[in-house]
């Protein structure tokens, strides 16, 4: 085959020559140009050599001229190349190849040439890639691959063949940035056979001017756009710190913490801004083990492609990310208060906690994410501001369903959070209203000291000397002790109910777990969600965790006192509402009691509290008048029989039903009944005297 010339390297290569830097368009036919006159030259020399003719052996036949060919060593890199340069045939290619080398080098801004120097690529990497994108940009090279390899299967380029092309010999090696990065990777092969290579698809349409979204990340990535940031958040501090790192040549890690939908990747797409680049943002959530590797391999050359900063958020952010061939210069990890990445060698670690939304900066955000707010009335408008603590991110996700009312807007800053703790919570509804209690007068002025605190504490805290002398223990936190069925969940509902707030009761039996170190895992988790929340938090039988500390007679004692200690830790930092319900205060640490905000005892009820509730109970469950009948009756039962409101509320109940079976109105033969049966739970009846004062009074 003879070495005709190539106009079209030759037109292009003047062009460029004339205009400056190659466009991406030139460059790719500069690049098609030089493939081709690579493999003119190196079918000149086979064609020299004997090794190939007009017909090329049948598929798997080898023949003796191949065998001699290869054992007699005429085939050198070294032989080739001085034959090369004896052979007059050969100038056109080589004047090609010239004027291609002088156009690549005045290319530092075509898409290849980023590349190369992005990814610092060698010379004979760059040899392969260009090869490989010849064959994308021309399937027709196909059948000159496996014209050179002697076979029609071989029909991609290989290794060997790839280094024959370009000069020496020898490949690129497998251990550079090409294959690391899988911009070209080595195909499947039979043993004995040439190594195919195969040019990512992704980085093929990267070369051809087009930058878009790595098939392995869609669905995964997308880029974050910078908004207007609030003016608590340290952004100009933070880009500041991170270029001094950079500029000194180190790669920078910057760990956001903050609840979620606190804005965290909006702070680090405004710190990338502020730097002078996009910010390229990958989620981790539900990602299956191995799809791990090849996500991180891909988001990485992503983000170097788009010269982005790169932000991991999820589930698996924090965990330690797995070597990788090189990292972007920022990364940016986000997380829970936990977050403590692996170090990494040759890179500095930025930690910043994002504070939470002041009132004011809620209240502005309120306005601008949900204009439809600057008309609410002034009263309900400040209840929910002061009162539901949503981040700029749930403000912007209620903007964003076409709200127009301000109740609206409270029941969806509920509905947003109330789920955040998962199977370590659950929702209790909260149907009871303040006149539904029946406490002694000293405990309902606990109850109203205590809402009056919930309603103003929002206010009260923004106060820059009552945050200087509290640096902790800005929570309010209530202990309630009693008997069983003396009102303390109720008392919960009820103050749940009077903030507007939803109830949420902490599931003991998931987080007190009987392997070591559990606990303290699911009490972390429960109070980092638990401040996302617009909830009243209610720890049930609370002496299963805040139990006294014990003597340490092995690795258990000595875990469960460190949960104890973990635990008073977490209350002093927590800053929401908790109530902590227990039968048993004996069993409560002092220390922790100590540190309580609310220490309510529940006593069974007095003969006047249990009429209260006798009365207030039948006039909801039989009317008004059953009630004025029953007066007498009712407060016999108080004075002679000492139950708890739930004892009443249960007896009731059963009365209520055995009427209905009569088919007459309640009665006493009712109420007797109803009760025998509630008391018998605990294996006691009505004493026969009792019995007869009921009978008689009633």
């Amino acid at each position: 085959m003879s070495a005709a010339p190539s106009p079209v390297l030759g037109g292009i290569a003047g062009a460029t020559e004339a205009r400056g830097r190659p466009t991406h368009e030139a460059m790719a036919e500069l690049v098609l140009a030089r493939v081709r006159a690579l493999a003119r030259r190196r079918l000149a020399w086979m064609e020299h050599l004997g090794a190939v003719g007009a017909a090329r052996p049948a598929a798997g036949v080898v023949h003796a001229a191949d065998i001699e060919l290869a054992l007699d060593g005429r085939d050198a890199p070294a032989a080739e190349i001085a034959w090369r340069e004896r052979n007059a045939r050969l100038d056109v290619v080589a004047r090609d190849l010239d004027a291609y080398a002088r156009a690549g080098a005045a290319d530092d801004s075509s898409p290849i040439a980023q590349l190369c120097r992005t990814f610092e690529l060698g010379a004979a990497e760059r040899d392969a890639l260009e090869i490989c994108w010849a064959s994308a940009l021309d399937p027709g090279l196909a059948k000159v691959w496996a014209y050179l390899h002697g076979h029609p299967g071989q029909n991609h380029p290989s290794e060997a063949l790839v280094a024959r092309l370009c000069g020496d010999g020898v490949p690129a090696p497998r251990s550079g940035a090409l294959y690391r990065w899988e911009i070209v990777r080595l195909g499947d092969v039979s043993p004995g056979d040439p190594v195919p290579l195969i040019v990512d698809t992704h980085i093929v349409e990267y070369l051809g001017g087009k930058l878009t979204m790595d098939p392995v990340l869609i669905g995964r990535a997308a880029v974050v756009s910078p908004l207007e940031p609030p003016a608590s958040w340290p952004v100009a501090e933070v880009a500041a710190r991170i270029r001094r790192v950079l500029e000194q040549g180190l790669g920078a890690r910057l760990l956001v913490v903050g609840p979620r939908h606190s804005g965290r990747r909006t702070f680090a797409a405004c710190v990338t801004a502020a730097l002078g680049a996009p910010a390229l943002a990958v989620d981790t959530n539900a990602l299956a083990a191995l799809e791990w590797p090849p996500l991180h391999l891909h988001a990485q050359r992503q983000a170097l492609l788009l010269g982005s900063s790169l932000i991991w958020w999820g589930e698996i952010a924090g965990e330690r990310l797995p070597s990788a061939p090189g990292l972007a210069r920022l990364e940016i990890v986000i997380g829970d208060g936990d977050l403590a990445p692996a170090q990494a060698p040759g890179v500095v670690d930025e930690r910043v906690t994002l504070p939470g939304l002041s009132l004011d900066e809620r209240r502005a955000a309120w306005q601008r994410l949900v204009p439809v707010a600057r008309a609410w009335p002034a009263g309900d408008f400040a209840e929910l501001v002061e009162r539901h603590r949503v981040q700029i991110g749930d403000i912007a996700s209620i903007g964003q369903r076409g709200i127009d009312g301000v109740e609206t807007a409270k029941a969806e800053s509920r509905k947003l959070t109330r789920h955040r703790l998962g199977d370590l919570g659950r929702l209790v509804d909260c149907p009871f209203k303040r006149e539904d209690l029946m406490l002694a007068p000293a405990l309902n002025q606990l109850v109203d000291s205590l809402l009056y605190e919930a309603r103003e504490r929002a206010t009260f805290w923004e106060s820059p000397a009552a945050r200087r002398l509290f640096p902790r223990g800005r929570g309010l936190v209530a202990l309630m002790t009693g008997p069983p069925g003396t009102g303390k969940t109720m008392t919960a509902q009820v103050i749940a109910a009077e903030l507007g707030l939803d109830l949420v009761r902490i599931d003991l039996a998931s987080t007190v777990n009987k392997y070591i170190g559990e606990t303290a895992k699911n009490l972390r988790r429960i109070f980092a969600r638990a401040a996302e929340m617009n909830a009243v938090l209610l720890f049930d039988e609370a002496d299963a965790l805040f139990a006294k500390r014990t003597e340490v007679r092995d690795a258990h004692d000595r875990y469960a006192n460190a949960d104890t200690n973990y635990l008073l830790q977490h209350l002093e930092e927590f800053d929401g509402i908790a109530l902590l319900a227990s039968n048993r205060k004996q069993n409560i640490d002092s220390a922790f009691v100590r540190r309580l905000r609310f220490v309510m005892e529940f006593p069974r009820p007095q003969p006047a509290e249990r009429v209260l509730i006798w009365r207030r109970l039948v006039t909801e469950l039989a009317g008004g008048e059953r009630a004025d009948a029953l007066a007498g009756l009712l407060r016999a039962l108080a004075d002679t029989l000492e139950l708890s409101g739930a004892q009443i509320k249960l007896g009731l109940l059963g009365a209520i039903f055995l009427a209905r079976q009569d088919g007459r109105p309640l009665a006493l033969e009712h109420l007797v009944r109803g009760i025998e049966r509630e008391l018998g739970k605990e294996g006691r009846g009505i004493e026969a005297n009792d019995r007869e004062r009921i009978v008689r009074h009633g």
